[in-house]
């Protein structure tokens, strides 16, 4: 009756919904739990279309909250199959666009961009967790290092709704990669650093976001979610945000 997570969608939206998910399918002999498992199922499945963007970003645009987002979403799978239940196909494949996201952002050594409040961190894992349960080559490819599964088709890539363009020279470790952050500001974990570009090459980080520092109320916060902070322009020495 109370979802606080709802208030204002966000992550916390998701990690609440499948909370109650799995309450609900864990605990049948409560009088109420098929309510709870219909309308978390509604919720999740609402709260899949309103966050995930058609590109398969999540609308934070923080890398480290789509995956967490992304977990929560395939806890929700998993349990529904452990319990027997289902959820519509359209939810398997906008849970399985997430997946092609992080694909596409991945740094030449694995990694995510550390776009927003993202801390620099390994997709191999999150990457071979798609491919077991989607039954993809591709990304089994990158998240067994090039040891199964095919490569990816082409390399280059553009996430309209995200707004993010990646350049890359191949799928190698030392391959040429640069990412050009042409999008709208993200929701809740937003910095201010539009036309910002990464660039990594030959096995190293060239030009790289500081990501979030920590969350405090300090200089140095607010200087990582500073305009100054990121590779892009300042105009008369102020920051996007005025």
């Amino acid at each position: 009756e109370h979802p606080a997570g709802l208030r204002r969608p966000s992550n916390w939206s998701i990690v609440d919904e499948t909370g109650l998910c799995g309450i609900s399918l864990y605990f049948p002999e409560f009088t109420e739990s098929n309510t709870w498992r219909d309308s978390s199922y509604a919720r999740l499945a609402y709260q899949l279309h309103l966050q995930v963007n058609n590109d398969g970003g999540q609308y934070e645009l923080a890398p480290g909250y789509h995956r967490m987002c992304l977990g929560r979403f395939q806890a929700a799978l998993k349990l529904t199959e452990k319990t027997g239940n289902k959820l519509p196909e359209e939810f398997g494949r906008r849970v399985e666009s997430m997946y092609d996201y992080l694909m596409w952002l991945m740094k030449p050594d694995g990694s995510q961009p550390s776009l927003s409040d993202t801390r620099p961190s390994n997709l191999k894992g999150t990457l071979l967790q798609g491919a077991h349960r989607f039954d993809r080559d591709d990304l089994l490819y990158l998240g067994s290092g090039g040891e199964e599964g095919r490569r990816p088709d082409g390399t280059s890539h553009l996430l309209p709704d995200a707004g993010y363009a990646v350049m890359r020279s191949g799928w190698e470790p030392d391959a040429r990669y640069l990412l050009l952050d042409g999008g709208p500001v993200g929701i809740g974990h937003q910095h201010e650093d539009k036309l910002a570009i990464l660039l990594s090459a030959y096995g190293e980080h060239f030009l790289v976001d500081t990501g979030p520092f920590v969350y405090n109320v300090s200089k140095w916060r607010r200087h990582a979610m500073s305009t100054a902070a990121h590779s892009t322009a300042l105009i008369d020495g102020q920051d996007q945000n005025r």
